[in-house]
């Protein structure tokens, strides 16, 4: 039926277009070159000679069933002659295939599959160039591992949703799955009658199927690519909200819904009521109308993340589900940073895509810097300066990685697909383009990204396209800068030396941040904007001077010898920095209560680096981030706690001076934690709470406070409550609710356990499962660790979850080496049951290890799994190489460590 439509489509449209065109040449009349026939299958772009226009697209989708079926039909154009046409599908039945010529007979297709997802269809004839029709008729299996078109259980009731991104559209239809090919779509579903169906558009038909099944038929999408295509079906809870007003930018209202599972519409109410302000902010910053005809956002039982799907975006329950009164800061947070960085993609990625793989910088960056912008602009209580910040200087520790990738990396397999969504791509992408817009302007940095979107608009663009239109905006090529941290990968660093003999100067000399035991090349040079901030005798005003530092070593002149002086000013630039001795010292005792929030977190990396680096000693690190301890903001106080916990792995085995560590820990926060007390006050400022809550946490970590562990212990027993019925949430601050139960978790006997685990399988509540799974994680009891671990293994457990036992036992010190054991032996049984790109993460939990023994066991362990795993080889590199640095400052610093702890 779906097909005789579309032909009988055709052919009116052919007999309407005025007159005929004329013959096209039958297959047998072929002229010219064609393409050979033993070309060889892709294994990263496809053929550049075929490419898709318009797909028309049916599913068949029922959720209680293990498989789903279709028919496809995509119009190509081809560029040269071809016996044989490369797409894209992946683990699909083809029953029928067919390519029709325009104007010619259909040719009946042989479809085989390949190697990396690349699909064959053989042809007894060549097909000539110019416009054709590839029809298929396919069945594919469900995925179990919320990958590509995959189905999910809930509360008993079944569902079907996609993640099509990076390549798994191809498992779902058969396609050409590259990011270049944007093209219409118009899809149906077949859905059993009464369950919803969600696509990318308005639905503008639906009709009876037959066998209980209606057909559903949505309006034409604009131009997208196949990793953007989104379905979800079963019996789902559409809250229908008033349509988004119509702005300065748009002229009409915006249809606007919510989606969740059967009996979870009600939790929408936060979401709701607040993305319309979120997706305002990007309105007004862009000056582009949001492009699509509505707005669903899905809440996805058993998701990870988030996704960007044009229309339909989806995102996972905790992110969405919540009452506002239950929900913790972080929680909230994570709402509004997450929907900003979605529905910013709505212009960066989806408006406007990136071409290949290489350049999804430009859409995850730009979505990162652009969804901290409109958060910062709807919510500036939630600080999102500072939090970005924190998240660029994580993006710097994997950045001075040698197997770490840039910015731009090429990409010429599938693991270098999956590689590219990584802390570089997104916090490193978002702090350089958050340096630039500094370094070029706000206003002339925002003209760049306003006239670049116009000029693509539903097309693609590059890196390079990017950068003309900043150059445009700016009046002068400004490609030479942005290339350099674009095009090699490493965190430079910035070495400032200040001179009072005669004129006032400061030299500044760049370089790549090498950490002790790194083998990386040091002949890097970056064109970097540097300023400096620094406080001359008798002024109020502290004084700012901003350099493109383009050379190796460049002389600065300062306006007279500073009392203090900071080499990054707001903390804007992408790089670290280090000062000379003197410098240094000037800075931590008369500079430090004069910088702001940002700079300070600055200066705490930069001493953990200059300690990483063997630059200075554990009592001087010590002594310069100690201070920092009791500053309110959240992010600062806990700056001087990576210091203690890198100290602590290096200490393993001597559990003499860990006590001693441990004591200087509770010495330095106890009075803090004193000062906020275990519970929240009324009126009390955001940063007490979240202060409490990682002060709590780091003194029963680190500082082995019995005291503060049985008092969290207590609050997690009564908010638990598992002699009750229920969770107890009103008796603890949300935000320390985890925090509490893995302290209850740590005491729990088995009989608790039990209680605890039959609590677990009966909730739905992201959060709350999140709760009890954490105490389930964390007992100590004899026996419990093994039971605690074999979680990873339970059916009760949803996918996204897996990993949640190992990752609290590898945590810790004095689980860690039965959670490595457990794991060794049943590496084999847990790999199956991941997402695929956690799989490839597996190696990142025993980062907590820290001798070249170890490094070698984990490599030895996960070699074998991490070829077969999207991204793996890469992932299990960073992971080894971590342990061994780790290894080599432990080496260096461990002398010092113990003379500053008295050993």
């Amino acid at each position: 039926m779906f097909r005789r439509l579309v032909l009988a489509l055709a052919l009116l449209s052919a007999c309407s277009a005025g007159p005929k065109p004329s013959p096209q040449p039958q297959p047998s009349d072929v002229a010219g070159p064609e393409v050979p026939s033993d070309e060889a299958a892709p294994t990263g772009r496809l053929p550049a000679d075929v490419k898709p226009t318009h797909y028309a697209l049916e599913l068949t989708i029922d959720p209680d069933q293990p498989r789903f079926s279709g028919r496809v039909e995509v119009e190509v154009t081809l560029e040269k002659a071809r016996r044989h046409i490369w797409l894209h599908g992946q683990g699909l039945e083809v029953s029928e295939a067919e390519v029709i010529p325009d104007g010619g007979q259909p040719l009946t297709a042989t479809y085989t599959e390949a190697e990396a997802g690349a699909a064959k269809l053989t042809l007894p004839a060549a097909v000539a160039p110019g416009k054709a029709r590839i029809a298929l008729t396919f069945t594919g299996a469900f995925s179990d591992r919320t990958n590509s078109l995959y189905r999910v259980t809930s509360a008993g009731e079944s569902y079907a949703f996609t993640q099509m991104e990076p390549v798994w559209a191809r498992q779902a239809f058969p396609c050409f799955d590259e990011p270049a090919f944007k093209t219409p779509w118009d899809v149906a579903l077949v859905v059993p009658d009464g369950e919803v169906a969600i696509a990318n558009t308005r639905e503008v038909g639906r009709k009876p199927a037959g066998e209980g099944k209606v057909r559903v038929q949505y309006a034409t999408t604009e131009p997208l690519p196949t990793y953007l295509i989104a379905f979800a079906v079963g019996p789902l809870d559409v809250v229908e909200a008033p349509p988004i007003r119509a702005s300065d930018v748009r002229e009409a209202p915006l249809p606007f819904r919510g989606v969740a599972a059967k009996g979870r519409g009600k939790d929408m109410a936060y979401a709701m009521k607040h993305t319309p302000a979120i997706l305002a902010e990007l309105e007004r910053y862009f000056g582009i109308a949001y492009p699509y005809d509505k707005l669903d956002i899905i809440a996805v039982p058993d998701k990870g993340g988030a996704m960007e799907n044009a229309g339909a975006v989806t995102f996972r329950e905790w992110l969405l589900l919540f009452e506002e009164s239950s929900a913790s800061y972080d929680q909230r947070r994570a709402f509004a940073y997450v929907m900003a960085h979605e529905l910013a993609h709505q212009w960066f990625g989806n408006l406007v895509t990136m071409p290949w793989w290489d350049d999804i910088w430009l859409n995850e960056a730009f979505a990162t810097w652009m969804g901290y912008r409109a958060v910062d602009g709807w919510r500036p209580d939630y600080d999102a300066d500072v939090q970005m910040l924190t998240r660029v200087l994580g993006a710097m520790g994997r950045d001075r990685l040698v197997n770490a990738r840039q910015i731009r990396q090429p990409v010429t397999r599938n693991d270098d697909i999956h590689n590219a969504f990584d802390r570089i791509t997104y916090q490193k992408g978002g702090g350089v383009l958050a340096m630039f817009e500094q370094w070029m302007g706000p206003e002339t940095f925002r003209k760049g990204l306003q006239g670049y979107m116009a000029k693509h608009r539903h097309g693609s663009a590059t890196a390079d396209d990017l950068i003309e239109a900043f150059s445009a905006a700016a009046g002068k090529d400004v490609s030479a800068p942005f290339k350099t941290f674009l095009f090699q990968p490493g965190l430079p660093e910035v070495r400032a030396a200040v001179s009072c003999e005669g004129e006032p100067s400061l030299t500044l000399t760049q370089g790549r941040y090498l950490p002790l035991g790194s083998t990386a090349k040091t002949d890097q040079a970056w064109q970097i904007p540097v300023c400096i901030r620094y406080q001359l005798p008798g002024n109020d005003e502290p004084q700012q001077s901003c350099e493109l530092l383009d050379q190796p070593v460049k002389k600065v002149t300062l306006k007279g010898c500073p009392t203090w002086l900071m080499p990054n000013a707001h903390a804007a630039g992408y790089y670290t920095w280090s000062l000379d001795p003197e410098s240094l010292k000037k800075l931590t005792t008369k500079g430090l209560a004069a910088l702001d929030d940002r700079e300070k977190l600055s200066f705490g990396a930069a001493v953990r680096n200059a300690f990483d680096a063997g630059h200075l000693d554990a009592k001087a690190a010590f002594d310069a981030l100690l201070p920092l301890v009791a500053d309110p903001n959240e992010e600062v106080a806990t700056a001087p706690m990576g210091l203690f916990h890198r100290a602590h792995r290096y200490l393993d085995g001597d559990e003499g001076l860990r006590g001693v560590l441990a004591r200087r820990a509770k010495a330095a926060y106890s009075p803090v934690l004193q000062q906020l007390g275990y519970q929240a006050k009324a009126g009390e400022p955001l940063s007490n709470r979240l202060r409490r809550e990682r002060v709590l946490g780091f003194l029963i970590a680190v500082g082995r406070d019995e005291v503060a562990q049985g008092r969290a212990a207590k609050l997690g027993a009564d908010m638990l409550n598992l002699k009750g019925e229920r969770l107890r949430r009103d008796v603890v601050d949300p935000n320390l609710a985890g925090l509490v139960a893995v302290a209850f978790g740590m005491t729990a006997t088995p009989e608790q356990f039990d209680a605890l685990h039959a609590r677990l399988k009966a909730e739905r509540d992201d959060a709350v499962r999140g709760h009890l799974l954490a105490a389930l994680s964390s007992p100590r009891a004899k026996g419990l660790g093994d039971r605690a671990l074999g979680l990873v293994l339970d059916p009760a457990l949803r996918v996204q979850e897996l990993t949640t036992p190992l990752r609290v036992r590898m945590s810790y010190p004095d689980t860690r080496p039965e959670a490595w054991t457990w794991l060794k032996a049943h590496l084999d049984e847990v790999v199956p049951r991941m997402a695929p790109r956690r799989a490839a993460w597996l190696p990142d939990l025993t980062t907590g290890f820290c001798s070249t023994e170890r490094a070698d066991e984990v490599r030895a362990t996960f070699a074998p799994v991490a070829s077969k795993v999207p991204g793996g080889p890469r992932e299990l590199a960073k992971a080894v190489e971590s342990i061994r640095l780790c290894a080599a400052a432990r080496e260096k610093q461990l002398p010092g460590l113990k003379a500053y702890l008295g050993g």
